[in-house]
């Protein structure tokens, strides 16, 4: 996933085949709070050093991380409705 602070938070998720090919429209978040919360679901907060580093690419307003995502989670992200769940 990706992440710019622009007016909101604008995020995007990608496959992973590195060439950062979007696999979901753009999502747009008002607070960085709902980014912390959709990272904690992702499982990506494994250690404090992994913390302290998303908590420094939110400051700088930008940054991309690595998720593991549920079959559901993922379903949600790339459903055509759009709407994130889970």
């Amino acid at each position: 996933m990706s992440f710019a602070r622009c007016n909101g938070w604008r995020c995007r998720f990608h496959a992973d085949d590195l060439a950062k090919t979007p696999i979901s429209r753009r999502f747009i978040f008002q607070d960085e709070q709902k980014l912390r919360a959709i990272l904690r679901r992702s499982n990506k907060l494994v250690d404090s050093g992994t913390h302290e580093m998303l908590e420094a690419m939110i400051a700088a307003g930008h940054g991309g991380v690595w998720l593991r995502l549920t079959i559901e989670q993922y379903a949600s992200v790339v459903s055509p409705s759009g709407r994130m769940r889970g």
